[in-house]
């Protein structure tokens, strides 16, 4: 293998380690915890790509954005969210 495929490998590893840690941070319902893996790994993976981190930052608010959108649309999962939080407003949406 050569060295640069062994720092490939090894920054790409890093990703996934730091994406990891990232998604439970968040301490996201069960079921979406490999989609924030894998939106972290793209963000990782973007980053490394552009040299910055600014990409990820904005499609991080756009995500933010769709996500609040979804609940404030309906009255029972903003009552969800102002009470338990983004878990309570998701699960709130999961049993509609």
């Amino acid at each position: 293998m050569t060295k640069n495929k062994v720092l490939l490998v090894v920054v790409l590893i890093a990703i996934v380690v730091v994406a990891v840690v990232f998604a439970l941070s968040h301490s996201p319902p069960g079921p979406i915890l490999p989609i924030f893996v894998l939106g972290a790994t793209g963000w990782g993976v973007l980053a490394r790509l552009t040299g910055s981190t600014l990409p990820g930052m904005f499609f991080h608010f756009l995500v933010d954005g769709v996500f609040l959108l979804w609940i404030w649309l309906d009255p029972d999962r903003v009552e969800a969210f102002l009470v338990a939080g983004a878990d309570g407003a998701y699960e709130s949406g999961l049993q509609a």
